[in-house]
């Protein structure tokens, strides 16, 4: 059965280590944990919405700033020069984040999730100030 975002898969269904059956669409619900779960099951357990915490919350940002300050080493300062650059950038960090989607590889999702935010906080930040005025 092919999957519906990932097109052809010559994979074997895998198998939910839940209910024991085996699901294409398994492939969809990788956790957060980088567990596997079929949908269903996925949808009846508490991993389906788990709370986030603060400090959870403060340590993805200070991982986001990390990835700012290398990016920044890498590409320079220089802000976008019009919104259109700033959507373009971000269209295809989150592009590539969806590709990830396919991979089920969570370790490059997250690492896209940060590529997004990164993009997105640069942009803010650069259409935020003018000549060093608050626009």
């Amino acid at each position: 059965m092919p999957d519906p975002d990932c097109g052809e898969s010559k994979l074997d269904p895998l198998i939910c280590p839940i209910c024991g059956e085996p699901s294409q669409e398994i492939r969809r619900a990788l956790t957060a944990s980088g567990a596997y779960r079929c949908i269903d099951c996925l949808l009846r357990t508490a991993e389906g919405r788990q709370d986030v915490s603060f400090p959870q919350i403060e340590h993805a940002v200070s991982l986001v700033m990390q990835r700012m300050r290398e990016q920044l080493k890498k590409k320079g300062w220089g802000r976008f020069v019009s919104t259109h650059e700033a959507y373009g950038v971000i269209h295809e960090e989150v592009l590539e984040l969806a590709d990830t989607l396919c991979e089920n590889d969570i370790q490059a999702f997250r690492g896209e999730l940060m590529d997004v935010a990164v993009a997105s906080i640069f942009a803010l930040a650069g259409f935020l100030y003018d000549g060093g005025k608050e626009l």
